[in-house]
């Protein structure tokens, strides 16, 4: 049986894009999407801390504006929002990102996200990565002492709450607007009880770190679901 030119040539186009988009699926798996609104407020802390846990490799940058210039030889790619390549891209392998980070997004913001407005692209982002089920992470610049008191704080703290009910974590906060918390998330657990669980979240924790060979009762799964806390295998 004689094979034609045309179908040997679409048999090495199929296998080149076979591997083209493996390749894709392998770069882009396990990385962090990290959503920068314009002007950002002290983000060089924040790339110092990635560095720091060498996750630096690890983000895709979408820039809201082209209002920020990374001067510094890393790996991390950089998006923006203004280009639709970039958005296209982004949109594209959205389900193979491990997680979603937003740093120090305006209150107005937060309250978008609480009501759902898709608007906004960074606010559609991260309500698909709640319905998902995939972390979603804001970062804020501040404190709860920052936080004044009165009707304004009162309506932060309210807000911060209601978001916190959707799924949200805030990064080294606790539900209540709390206390800089631990870094004991980062410590894999070796048994995993209902009562452990229980006590993660009082202490504002969305995600528990279990070591490989980890026991985890039962109770403790299902705990776990009812809270919305992910038990994730290191």
């Amino acid at each position: 049986m004689m094979i034609s030119r045309e179908e040997i040539s679409a048999l090495v186009r199929r296998v080149l894009v076979y591997y083209i988009r493996r390749k894709a699926r392998e770069e882009e798996a396990g990385r962090i999407l990290f959503l920068i609104p314009e002007y950002p407020i002290g983000l060089d802390e924040v790339m110092a801390e990635y560095k720091l846990y060498g996750e630096i490799d690890a983000l895709d940058l979408f820039l809201e504006k082209r209002s920020i210039e990374f001067t510094d030889k890393m790996k991390t790619r950089v998006f923006c929002q203004e280009s639709k390549e970039d958005v296209g891209r982004i949109l594209s392998f959205l389900t193979r990102y491990q997680k979603v980070e937003i740093y120090a997004p305006s209150l107005d913001f937060l309250r978008m996200l609480k009501d759902g407005e898709e608007s906004s692209l960074f606010v559609r982002i991260l309500l698909y990565f709640l319905m998902t089920g995939k972390e979603v992470i804001i970062r804020l610049p501040y404190t709860s002492s920052a936080v004044p008191e009165g009707r304004f704080g009162k309506s932060v703290k309210d807000l911060l709450r209601d978001l916190w009910d959707m799924g949200v974590s805030f990064t080294g906060l606790t539900p209540e607007f709390g206390e800089l918390i631990s870094e004991k998330e980062h410590q894999p657990l070796e048994l995993i009880t209902e009562g452990r669980v229980d006590e993660f979240y009082a202490e504002g924790y969305r995600q528990l770190y279990a070591a490989r060979n980890a026991v985890v009762t039962p109770l403790a799964l299902e705990r776990a679901k009812e809270l919305n806390i992910q038990i994730i295998n290191r």
